[in-house]
C-alpha cells in the first residue's frame, strides 16, 4: 500500500529539480515555527529541503491547526498547483525544525517552462 503513496510524483525528473533549486536558487534558512508559505498567500517559491522538515497547516472555522501533510530532507514544499495559477493557499507550510531550504522562485520557473517546453512534457 506504501507503494502506492504520493503516485502523482511517479515520472517526474526530481534531480532535475533539485539541482535547478540547488543552481539557481538561495539557500535559505527556517527556523522551527517559521512560515514558509501563509493560509492565503500566493506561493512564490519551490523548495528543496536541506535539512529539517517541513508541515502542511490547515485551519478549521475554529483556528484549530490541522496537519495535512509533512516532508522531510530530499523532499520539495510548495503548493504547487496553486502557485503555477497565482492561486491563494489554502494551507499554511511552516517549519517543523530548524531546517535549511534551496528555495527557487517560481517566476524563475515559470520563464523557464515558458523557454523549454519539454519541462512541462
Amino acid at each position: 500500500m506504501i507503494k502506492e503513496f504520493n503516485t502523482y510524483i511517479d515520472g517526474i525528473p526530481l534531480e532535475f529539480w533539485r539541482d535547478l533549486c540547488r543552481v539557481e536558487g538561495e539557500l535559505k534558512q527556517l527556523k522551527k515555527g517559521e512560515y514558509f508559505l501563509t493560509t492565503g498567500e500566493v506561493c512564490k517559491y519551490l523548495g528543496y529541503i536541506e535539512s529539517g522538515s517541513f508541515k502542511y497547516v490547515a485551519y478549521t472555522k475554529k483556528g484549530e491547526e490541522k496537519i495535512v501533510g509533512l516532508e522531510t530532507v530530499g523532499g520539495f514544499v510548495a503548493n504547487w498547483p496553486y502557485c503555477l495559477q497565482k492561486l491563494s493557499s489554502p494551507v499554511a507550510i511552516i517549519a517543523n525544525t530548524d531546517s535549511k531550504i534551496s528555495s527557487l522562485s517560481v517566476s524563475k520557473i515559470i520563464k523557464r517552462m515558458d523557454e523549454e517546453l519539454d519541462l512541462i512534457n
